[in-house]
């Protein structure tokens, strides 16, 4: 027997008494509360057996709509007496009271809010996703889970196929197989949507001539048609649909992907408009005046039925939300959009640099976006494409550092056609930090003393020194480091080897501080009063402005270790040269006679 959470409400409303199962055990009533209660339940043998059964439905009600989040919260707990409790009634008012709390929780948790992805690349293309994500951060890592289920081809998801063939089947365990300990969000979204709603019933009572006059009457803004479209959508039609979008997203050619993903984007928005429009219609005072009773239950349960699939649509951790990252990520990038969410292949790779004499050679370790030694070599190649050996200059890394010195929309447009990584680097890596903003939130005098305090940073600078690391200085310097060492003589080996160790010591120290300052924004602690600091916690003022300025250096350090990129090319460039500086540097100008700049 399955007591829902609505079958609570409704026996909680409009009493002050005690929740009991009816004599068959299969619904719910009410009855007194106080003495009068207690006289009853004498009379009836009623006891703490039966409260307890009452409560153990109610808690196991709560788990199936609202997760164990909300079950286990503080709130929840003391609102229902705790430990205490037991064997005791469950009061009508603690219904209300901790139903209400629920669905307050829940609505805020799923909150959506507008997101701007600027373009990127060669054919990108800026868009602005409604997302129930807190940054551009979270929406890619959303995109990044999805993109874990994808297969190896590409063309479908193993997971959306399996939530898909569940409806038809109704199997969990290969669902729960492939979702994983991770995956529970895609379990619930499934357990949500495998029912028809209340079939043609339902349809019938969203469609009947007396709904349609009410809605004309109490909501004449809306469409009559809401409720029944509504009807229709909230059911496993929408997997199907999931299913749909996902295998037009991973089959698009890549002419077509970025309007295939907007189309997909622009869809899945106006489904979730259209679900909460008709719940909207159906929350109105008289919206089912005159209706038949039976009308009345199944609209009431349809209300009940689109609130829970929309939160299960609107679950950050879901997959309906991330497909829409997905999608996003397609949009702002269709070139390049998968390999920029699947984790780097890196790792630290040794070179063995020529010593003069008959000393052995010494051993240096880089830090690199590329697997090895071979995949460095290749992608040093790529860097030596944007040089112009005979004017002693890296054109396209000029371009690039004007562009950021001067932000011009043609020389952008330029360096994406000639360059696609360059055009990405430098949208970056435009004046976004330079704000006087983040200059005096990264000075805060909490934070700093915390870093102390927690040992976490012995200057408490760390969040200063990200931003520094962070500027437009990466960019020129990466210019004035360039343009030294295509300038070096080939047969001075020691001065063009040491200005290539010099760069690799200048990005990896650059890197790391810019790895400190967001690991550092990212403890919570740094951010409270401390017991022994006198100090006040952070405002959420100057918190928010912190947490814009963690997303700035995310986003930018993300484009210094793109393997893809120039930074990381540069640094394979520095270090073939290190490795061996009159052979490496002597044979690229013949290599690249014949590229175009």
């Amino acid at each position: 027997m399955t007591i829902t959470v609505q079958a609570f409400w409704d026996a909680a409303r409009g009493t002050s008494g005690d929740i009991l199962l009816t004599k068959d055990k299969s619904g719910l009533q009410s009855q007194y509360s106080g003495f009068l209660g207690r006289i009853v339940s004498w009379f009836r043998g009623i006891g703490a057996e039966e409260h307890r059964a009452v409560r153990d439905h109610f808690a196991a009600a709560l788990k199936r709509e609202y997760g164990d989040q909300v079950m286990d919260h503080p709130q929840v707990q003391t609102m229902l007496g705790g430990a205490n409790s037991d064997g005791k009634p469950l009061a009508a008012r603690v219904v209300r009271d901790v139903t209400q709390f629920a669905d307050t929780e829940r609505k805020s948790r799923y909150k959506q809010q507008n997101l701007a992805l600027a373009a990127l690349g060669k054919s990108g293309e800026s868009i602005e996703v409604s997302a129930p994500y807190k940054d551009l951060r979270a929406l890619k890592q959303a995109a990044a889970n999805f993109n874990r289920y994808v297969d190896a081809a590409g063309k479908s998801s193993r997971l959306i196929n399996a939530m898909a063939d569940f409806v038809n089947k109704p199997d969990s365990e290969p669902l729960k197989t492939l979702a994983g300990a991770d995956g529970t969000a895609y379990v619930n979204f499934v357990d949500a949507f495998k029912s028809a709603g209340g079939g043609e019933d339902v349809a019938k009572a969203a469609s009947s001539e007396r709904l349609q006059a009410n809605c004309a009457k109490y909501a004449p803004n809306d469409s009559p048609t809401t409720i029944r479209d509504a009807a229709q959508f909230a059911s496993s039609q929408v997997l199907s649909e999931l299913k749909q979008h996902c295998d037009q997203l991973l089959s698009a050619k890549p002419a077509e992907l970025a309007s295939v993903a907007k189309s997909i984007i622009a869809h899945t928005r106006a489904r979730q408009d259209g679900m909460f429009e008709a719940y909207r219609m159906l929350s109105k005072p008289g919206i089912l005046e005159g209706l038949p009773q039976s009308d009345v239950a199944l609209l009431r349960g349809l209300k009940m039925d689109l609130e829970t699939r929309l939160l299960q649509m609107r679950n950050p951790d879901g997959p309906y939300q991330q497909l829409i990252a997905f999608a996003a990520m397609a949009v702002q990038d269709p070139s390049r959009f998968r390999s920029r969410l699947n984790p780097l292949a890196g790792g630290n790779i040794p070179i063995r640099l020529p010593r003069a004499g008959n000393g052995n050679n010494k051993l240096l370790v880089i830090s690199s976006s590329y697997p090895d030694l071979d995949s460095m070599k290749v992608a040093a190649g790529k860097f030596s494409r944007f040089i112009d050996f005979a004017g002693k200059k890296a054109l396209l890394v000029a371009d690039m550092t004007n562009y950021i010195n001067r932000p011009d929309a043609d020389l952008l447009s330029r360096l994406r056609e000639s360059e696609p990584s360059l055009g990405r680097f430098v949208q970056a890596f435009d004046d976004g930090l330079s704000d006087p903003r983040f200059s005096q939130a990264a000075l805060n005098d909490t934070v700093r003393t915390n870093c102390i305090k927690l040992r976490i940073d012995p200057m408490g600078a760390a969040v200063e020194n990200a931003l520094v690391a962070a500027t437009v200085q990466i960019p020129t310097r990466f210019k004035m480091l360039c343009d030294e060492l295509i300038a070096a003589d080939p047969q001075n080996t020691g001065f063009a080897q040491g200005k290539s160790a010099e760069i690799l010591s200048v990005a990896a120290a650059q890197i790391a501080t810019i790895e400190n300052g967001i690991k550092v924004l990212s403890n919570p602690r740094v951010y409270q009063a401390l017991p022994d600091n006198r100090l006040p916690a952070v405002s959420s003022e100057d918190r928010a402005i912190l947490a814009e300025l963690k997303g700035g250096l995310e986003e930018r350090l993300e484009q210094m270790k793109d393997p893809e990129g120039p930074f990381q090319q540069f640094i394979a460039f520095a270090a073939m040269v290190a490795q061996d500086p009159a052979g490496y540097l002597s044979s690229l100008p013949a290599a690249t006679e014949t590229t175009e700049i």
